[in-house]
């Protein structure tokens, strides 16, 4: 009792006081029933009885009988933690259906997140690639225009170059002279 009870030391003179708080005899462990045997020796060994103090006040022993084991009780004598009940057992039971519960939860978020973030992935890929499609297309367009610019200004000298034999042809009254063509 001792070794189970942390106020034990204090509690025992209470209890020592008066036999309706003396404990009763029970048959958890041996090591319980020898205490309780050996005090009912000591109780047995006092005059009447009964121990007489100081102020002249008598102090009965109790003695306890020990109970017969039946069934439950004989199965359940080394046991220390007291048997399951329904509530109990209920509630490891919805303890254990909430860790699951959480645990699936968890997997679910993680699985969610994972997708979110492979979305997020392809989006910033498709964004790179769009951009580089547009640089692209502004490239070849750029590159088109200059095209143009020099077509265009091949054409304007040729039709200078062209007006101004016209015009030397006139003066001249000579046929136009042949050119060499230009590339």
């Amino acid at each position: 009792m001792e070794d189970r009870c942390p106020h034990f030391d204090v509690l025992k003179d209470v209890m020592d006081s008066s036999p309706s708080t003396r404990p009763l005899l029970t048959t958890e462990v041996s090591e319980f029933r020898d205490d309780i045997e050996s005090d009912a020796e000591d109780a047995e060994t006092t005059t009447n009885g009964g121990q007489e103090d100081s102020s002249g006040v008598v102090r009965l022993q109790a003695s306890a009988e020990e109970r017969p084991l039946t069934g439950r009780a004989r199965r359940n004598i080394e046991s220390i933690r007291p048997p399951r009940n329904r509530a109990a057992i209920t509630s490891f039971a919805w303890n254990d259906f909430n860790a699951g519960y959480t645990k699936v939860k968890e997997q679910e978020q993680l699985s969610a997140r994972k997708n979110h973030q492979e979305k997020l992935a392809m989006q910033r890929e498709e964004l790179h690639q769009t951009a580089r499609l547009q640089e692209r297309r502004i490239a070849c367009v750029e590159e088109e225009a200059k095209d143009r610019i020099q077509l265009l200004q091949a054409q304007r000298d040729r039709e200078t170059n062209s007006s101004q034999d016209r015009g030397i042809v006139a003066q001249d009254g000579v046929g136009p002279m042949p050119k060499a063509v230009e590339r």
